[in-house]
Order: structure tokens, then sequence, then C-alpha cells
């Protein structure tokens, strides 16, 4: 019998900031489970890094899965804890019995929920539950640059290559997706370091001059870094600073933004 069924066969009426600290503590069972179950494995120290990237947290404020969930009762901890536990799912999407191991504590959790906290789940993904609409809580931080598929899927790899350290592959690929993305608005077959295509990316874009100049640099950048192809030796591309790097995806990530907003239907 269920937390559910016995308040409901005794007439009880629970509190819902109550139902929220409950369920939240029940996160915390959660994820401190999936932080045994990766130990077994070595897995703790890359599940906690990948997720840690994801969310954005600093590192140096966290030691472990668990410190991630927070306690309390407020509807802000609960989206907040959900959010941690739905980044852990899409980190562990490909590990069968990790994921299935979350998902049915999970569907546990909410099965021992009394009242409509604002929360649900289902298949795998935490739904946001208002009066008609049901709908993600959670988004994919690139579904912004999903209509062009091409300069998507090799800016999301330019992020998931800086999380494994391989720091000139994650440059190569970010450089690859504004090129690509470029070539495709404008319509020309020229590179991005063209002066011809910087000025007309410029001129669509509405950017100053001195964007060109800072889109020659870029360039000027992944020629020397670039992990396929650059003029500097393997030692410097291979030491290539993770923070010039980081800061070269941001710099990819706001020109493709701009893109994606002046063509959305490109």
């Amino acid at each position: 019998m269920s937390q559910k069924e016995i308040y409901q066969s005794l007439g009880l009426m629970p509190e819902l900031a109550r139902e929220i600290g409950k369920l939240n503590n029940r996160f915390a069972v959660i994820v401190r489970e999936v932080h045994a179950a990766c130990y077994q494995f070595g897995l703790q120290n890359k599940l906690f890094t990948e997720v840690i990237f994801d969310l954005g947290e600093d590192p140096l404020n966290h030691s472990h899965l668990s410190s991630l969930v927070l306690k309390g009762d407020t509807e802000y901890i609960l989206y907040r804890n959900a959010h941690v536990l739905q980044t852990i799912l899409n980190r562990v999407s490909k590990m069968d019995f990790l994921f299935q191991k979350i998902d049915s504590m999970v569907k546990a959790a909410f099965a021992n929920v009394i009242l409509d906290v604002g929360v649900c789940y289902k298949d795998g993904v935490f739904i946001k539950a208002t009066s008609d609409i049901f709908s993600p809580l959670f988004e994919d931080p690139f579904d912004w640059l999903k209509t062009m598929p091409d300069a998507y899927g090799r800016f999301k790899s330019a992020w998931e290559y800086l999380l494994k350290g391989r720091n000139a592959d994650a440059l190569t690929n970010a450089y690859s997706a504004l090129e690509g993305a470029a070539k495709h608005v404008l319509g020309v077959k020229k590179a991005l370091d063209n002066s011809e295509t910087i000025g007309k990316l410029c001129s669509v874009l509405g950017l100053d001059s001195e964007w060109g100049i800072l889109l020659n640099d870029y360039c000027k950048i992944a020629h020397e870094f670039s992990s396929r192809h650059g003029s500097k030796s393997q030692t410097q591309r291979d030491n290539i600073g993770k923070e010039l790097v980081e800061f070269y995806l941001y710099q990819t990530g706001v020109i493709l933004r701009l893109m994606s907003q002046k063509f959305p239907h490109k």
C-alpha cells in the first residue's frame, strides 16, 4: 500500500509544502543510490563531471553527485532537484541498467506523492503540470539551433569534446559549425576566413565592422590550433588551454544564435 493509498484510506489531508519536502527527500535518496551504483564501476567521477558541466555548477562548491540535491519544501527546490535528476537521466540514457534503476525509483517516488506538486514524470522525462498543458520541464540547451542540423550536431559535439578534455577537437568542431552555418545561410561556397564571406555575414546580421576584425581573429585561432590542419605544432595544439577554447565556443554560440534568430526557417 502506497503512502497515497494510506492517506486516502485514513481520510488525511497533507500539506503541499510537506509533500514537496518529502519528494525532495526521495530525490536525494535516488541520487545517493546512483552515486553508489556508479562507484561500483568506477564511473562516479566521470558522471559527476558531466552533470556538473551540464548544469553549469561550480565544481568547487560540490564534492559528489549527492551534494547537488537540495533540501527544502519550496517549489524552486523541487524544480532544481528535478533538473538535477533529468540531467543525470540524460547522461546515463545509453547505460540501460542505470537508466532503468533511476527510472523505476523516480516512478516509485511519485507514486507516493499525495497531492499535485506541479511536476510529473513520464517516459524518462520530468513534466511541468498545469491546468491544461503538459510540457517538458527541461529542454535541450541547443534546441534553438535545430533549424540548422549540421551546425547543431557539430556545435553540440564541440561541447562534448571540451568536456572530455579534447580541446583542439572542440575548437575544430566549433569552427566547422559556424563555417557550415555561414555558407548555408549566405548561399556561398567560400570559406569563412574569406574576407568577402566575413563582410557579407556581418552585413546580413547587422553587425559593425569591428565584428569583422573579431571574426578574422576567430578564423586565425582555428587555423593555428585546429586538430585537423592547425599550423601550430602537435604539442602546442594538444596543450591549448581549456579557458581559451571555452571562450571560443561561447563566441561561436553568440554568432550562431544571431544567425538562428535572423534566419529561423533557413
